[in-house]
């Protein structure tokens, strides 16, 4: 698997684990539109941010 589907993984996974309790509380108390969108707005950003890190690291090592 290429260093970029590791980033990806990462990035889509990191809300998960950065906002555990109060991403669930999003999703109790704003239902599930407001969930998905907390969650798919932090996942953007932190797969932009492991990607960008991902990139940069492979072309240090490269």
């Amino acid at each position: 698997m290429d260093w970029y589907w590791y980033a990806i993984i990462v990035g889509v996974a990191a809300p998960w684990v950065i906002l555990n309790a109060s991403l669930r509380n999003t999703f109790k108390e704003g239902g599930a539109v407001t969930g998905l969108s907390v969650w798919a707005g932090m996942a953007l950003s932190t797969t932009l941010f492991a990607l960008l890190i991902g990139w940069i690291i492979h072309k240090l090592l490269a």
